[in-house]
């Protein structure tokens, strides 16, 4: 499971649920705990504002892309 800025890890419930594109709730939750990460590493890694926004953007689409295939350890669904 990933680590977030609180410490604490993201819930399986919460991976299983944003494979789903359409489930806006689970998406609001994920993109609250990570935007901000993803955000601040693009800025760290010394992208200006506006370019830190659009990479942010990209990594959530392919996030998207990928979860789809996402099974949890252990092969439940």
């Amino acid at each position: 499971m990933a680590a977030h800025s609180s410490g604490s890890s993201t819930r399986p419930s919460l991976l299983q649920r944003v494979r789903d594109p359409r489930d806006s709730e689970a998406w609001q939750t994920f993109v609250e705990i990570y935007g901000r990460l993803v955000y601040r590493r693009c800025r760290g890694g010394g992208l200006h504002h506006e370019d830190a926004e659009n990479v942010t953007q990209e990594v959530f689409a392919q996030v998207s892309q990928s979860i789809r295939g996402y099974r949890p350890a252990g092969g439940r669904r």
